[in-house]
């Protein structure tokens, strides 16, 4: 019996490992910026785990220097991604087949989809837009990550951070917006003290580390960091409620409902009130660390770090809004209201980088 379930586990194991590779192939031939992965990159092996994020360019500039278009990059989790909850077998097929179709990296043209922070930038100045966030991501990196959480190229802030110290040209605009997560493992035997220092701890020194990067990297350009507060918590259960009430009376609907609250536990109505305060907490960490960087921003002058609680002002959501499979994730209409707000904190931003 013992001889059986070694076997089985490294078969599982090997078709994780395929399904990796697959998804790192697939991923590499979509994007849609070849000469900018030429040049945006230094000559330098890059990791097939860092290879799986999105990338492109306004149309009719895919083979422009890079150097001469406005570089926006979003660090983040599922929040900026087509996806949603469900079980194994279809989280796979999603990253396998993740479509770029939400709030940041929209490319399809149509007045019906949504018009991303990407394409709003493409109308006013030639944008290379890249996302380096994935599903599952936090601020707090596993110890030892799963073999899963490598497959699926789950990346933590530490990570992504990486990527974006490691490319040969830095971004004009780097978007931060992550932390979703790293609430919930209050939920998976976090004490409230452990998870807010170790959030708070991680989240300074990947940050502050970001900082001196880009500020070292073609000094003489400037750069802005925008770094997000969580969402609302109190509109996306509200919304998530009202689903659940359509639930009862048609069981065929949002046929991945169940899934949120075996993964994400805060979501249940005996976890609310301790959702809302780590939410409440987790921003105001955030907030002061902004605070703090900025205090000593004389050794980094071509910085611009700020902080932001436009998530929070999304707090009028309804069932309609929310993903039409786990009533949890941004349907079309949240991912159109994130990158309203993704792109106006972003205007603001714009005549420092470009001045």
């Amino acid at each position: 019996m013992v001889k059986k379930d070694f076997i089985k586990l490294w078969v599982f194991k090997i078709l994780l490992y395929f399904a990796f590779i697959c998804t790192n192939v697939l991923y590499s031939k979509s994007f849609d910026s070849p000469f900018a992965i030429q040049n945006i990159f230094k000559p330098i092996p890059i990791p097939p785990k860092t290879m799986n994020y999105q990338l492109t360019t306004t149309p009719g500039y895919e083979y422009t220097d890079p150097h001469r278009l406005l570089k926006i990059i979003a660090v983040g989790d599922s929040l900026l991604q087509n996806f949603y909850n469900c079980d194994l077998p279809c989280k796979l097929k999603q990253f396998l087949t993740l479509e770029r179709k939400h709030a940041f990296i929209d490319i399809d043209p149509e007045i019906h989809s949504i018009e991303s922070v990407f394409e709003k930038f493409s109308k006013i100045t030639p944008t290379l837009a890249m996302n380096v966030g994935a599903p599952g991501s936090m601020v707090i990196s596993p110890p030892k990550p799963s073999l899963l959480y490598e497959t699926l190229g789950i990346r933590s802030l530490r990570e992504q951070v990486e990527i974006i110290n490691s490319l040969a040209i830095p971004p004009d605009l780097t978007f931060v917006w992550l932390g979703h997560n790293d609430v919930n493992l209050y939920t998976k035997g976090y004490s409230e003290e452990k998870l807010l220092h170790e959030f708070g701890t991680e989240f300074k020194k990947q940050i502050q580390k970001l900082v001196f990067s880009l500020s070292a990297q073609e000094s003489k350009r400037k750069k802005s960091i925008i770094v997000f507060s969580l969402g609302s918590f109190e509109s996306a259960f509200k919304a998530r409620d009202e689903c659940e009430a359509r639930k009862k009376l048609d069981s065929s609907l949002f046929d991945s409902f169940e899934n949120v609250s075996k993964d994400f536990k805060l979501v249940l109505k005996e976890n609310r009130e301790d959702a809302y305060r780590l939410n409440k907490e987790t921003n105001q960490i955030m907030e002061n660390t902004i605070r703090e960087l900025n205090s000593y921003r004389e050794l980094t002058p071509n910085i611009e770090i700020r902080f932001s609680y436009k998530p929070q002002e999304i707090n009028q959501l309804s069932c309609d809004d929310l993903s039409p499979h786990d009533a949890f994730h941004p349907g079309k209409n949240e991912a159109q209201l994130i990158a309203n707000l993704f792109y106006e904190e972003a205007l603001k931003s714009l005549n420092f980088v470009m001045h």
